[in-house]
């Protein structure tokens, strides 16, 4: 049974089975009912995939003393990741770690680092893809699929930290190697591409954030369907791009679908869309429609505070965006309270020298300017001003407040 890895990965035991050690035929209906699972899990069918995975680990939990270590410890982490894309991501931390103490050290410790990424918790993240890079080193597996898969969370964990140049060398590093094992049209190498457009958006490198995720887009289609959920994600991240690129009935036109799909998938609310709404917010934002941006960057919080908690660094990206809407509605208190929320998270999550920590500071400087406080202004806009020069993958942006949100 192949392991499943991925960027977004989250404990209920398996239910041991008792009595005696399971026959040679059901430890075999196990594996294939464990590689049923993956082609659930790949279609986007994940309720299905946990229901096969907790048949098939109730029969290697009983196994275990036979050598079945294997399948158990890819079963436990394939199980964190299926919980995972559920929004449970409580439960995914507690497989992943059974499945590094069952023997899948590498691979699950990859998938661990993937869901502290999502979590915000960048240095075990980064521990976790280190850890896991050397124990394929050490067992020669330096050119194999699990490492260009820790490769992509480790690029899309110096995407989430700022370090942008660290970001592209990893991604291309992952790129590289998927295109070589599966080719350039796999689904795996969709992955990394997607991660590539969103890191060249977020640079304003726009004509190649759209190649890169347009080519993302269609390989996922054909390889998954129109509509998976790594669809959906594939289109957020084009209509960022195209929102970016001032293509607003586009952009438009892509978040809508993206939701369409989560909904269909998960149901309405589900964390994976709070990223489009806040998106979709300031697309409203841009065309004008303020009161329409407020709910949805509202709506955002509200789904990121209950699965990712009040601290996380996406909760200060939704109080910035509003904080920036009450400012140009004419709230200057409300807005200012939003923004200190915003940089109290900042600092809070080790992120106060990164590219969006310098949006916060630049907007809530042009407050301070409109009300008066200029020796504070002139203050916050120097230390955005250094957080930009010290950071390569910032160093042609300015301290315009239309620039840096």
């Amino acid at each position: 049974m192949r392991l499943l890895s991925g960027v977004v990965l989250v404990c209920v035991s398996g239910i041991p089975l008792a009595g005696a050690q399971p026959a040679p035929e059901q430890v075999g209906a196990a594996a294939r009912t464990a590689d049923k699972a993956v082609s659930r899990y790949r279609e986007g069918r994940y309720a299905e995939a946990e229901t096969l995975l907790r048949e098939a680990l109730a029969v290697y939990e009983q196994a275990r003393p036979s050598g079945r270590a294997a399948d158990l410890a890819s079963t436990l982490s394939n199980l964190g990741l299926v919980t995972a894309a559920q929004g449970r991501y409580a439960e995914a931390e507690q497989y992943h770690l059974r499945a590094i103490k069952a023997g899948g050290a590498a691979a699950a410790l990859g998938n661990l680092a993937g869901l502290y990424i999502v979590q915000a918790r960048y240095g075990e993240a980064e521990e976790a893809c280190q850890r896991a890079l050397e124990a394929l080193d050490a067992a020669g597996k330096k050119e194999t699929a699990d490492a260009a898969s820790i490769r992509n969370n480790l690029g899309t964990l110096y995407h989430a930290m700022g370090k942008h140049l660290a970001a592209e060398r990893e991604l291309r590093d992952a790129l590289a190697l998927q295109e070589k094992l599966a080719g350039p049209d796999s689904a795996s190498a969709a992955s990394v591409l997607s991660n590539l457009a969103a890191l060249y958006s977020s640079e304003r490198l726009y004509p190649q954030a759209e190649s890169a995720g347009r080519r993302a887009l269609a390989i996922q289609q054909k390889a998954l369907g129109r509509e998976h959920p790594q669809v959906a994600a594939s289109l957020t991240n084009l209509g960022s791009i195209l929102r970016g690129l001032g293509r607003y009935d586009d952009a438009a036109a892509m978040y809508d679908r993206a939701l369409r799909i989560r909904d269909e998938v998960f149901g309405p609310g589900h964390v994976s869309a709070a990223t489009t709404l806040n998106n979709l917010g300031d697309l409203c934002e841009r065309r004008g429609q303020r009161a329409d941006a407020a709910d949805l960057y509202l709506r955002a919080q509200a789904i990121w505070e209950r699965a990712l908690g009040s601290d996380h660094p996406n909760v200060a990206e939704a109080l910035h965006n509003r904080a920036v809407n009450r400012m140009r509605a004419g709230d200057a208190k409300q807005a200012g309270e939003l923004f200190e929320r915003a940089l109290a998270i900042w600092e809070k999550s080790g992120l106060t020298e990164s590219r969006r920590a310098a949006a916060s500071l630049a907007n809530y400087a042009a407050l301070l300017r409109q009300t008066g406080r200029q020796n504070e202004a002139a203050a916050m806009e120097a230390r955005v001003q250094r957080i930009l020069e010290s950071n390569p993958g910032t160093a042609g942006l300015t301290v315009s407040v239309s620039e840096l949100r």
